[in-house]
């Protein structure tokens, strides 16, 4: 994939990378990444595993990105429970020498939990409904401090 994105704060580009994406906030971005997938039926519900990883650039900063996802739906089909590991790192030594104010920190990574709660879920997955708890942690990150972010989603598809 390849392209331009606008860049709204979302992470921090190196002070190299600002000026190339100019006063609009277009970065030049590439990105090569593998997804995959294993489904496991299990005797009480079925388990996933879904691994995500790619590797780019944003401007001249080398980025890696890695999300790892184990999800178990229980075989009502009415709750499940995921536990995520997710990674953005974005290294800044291409750029190290010209400017003082680089993050110090050059990833976000964060650990989360969800329990959901489903009120329909048919399945082929045309007739969705649910109420889902988020807890993330984050671990790293490029800007501020670390803290503790809980969400709760509602959520219908027909």
């Amino acid at each position: 994939m390849g392209g331009q994105r606008l860049s709204a704060n979302t992470m921090a580009p190196s002070p190299e990378a600002s000026v190339l994406s100019g006063a609009i906030g277009l970065i030049q971005t590439t990105r090569v990444g593998l997804d995959g997938r294993y489904r496991q039926v299990i005797p009480s519900g079925l388990l996933t595993w879904t691994s995500e990883l790619s590797v780019g650039e944003d401007a001249s900063d080398t980025v890696l990105t890695q999300l790892h996802q184990l999800d178990y739906l229980h075989g009502s089909r009415q709750w499940g429970l995921s536990a995520q590991f997710r990674q953005f790192y974005q290294d800044f030594s291409n750029n190290s020498s010209l400017h003082s104010d680089i993050p110090s920190n050059t990833s976000d990574t964060s650990l989360s939990a969800e329990a959901t709660w489903y009120f329909r879920n048919d399945v082929g997955n045309s007739n969705l409904q649910w109420i889902k708890l988020n807890v993330e942690w984050q671990l790293a990150r490029q800007q501020g401090e670390p803290f503790v972010l809980s969400t709760l989603q509602y959520y219908q598809y027909w």
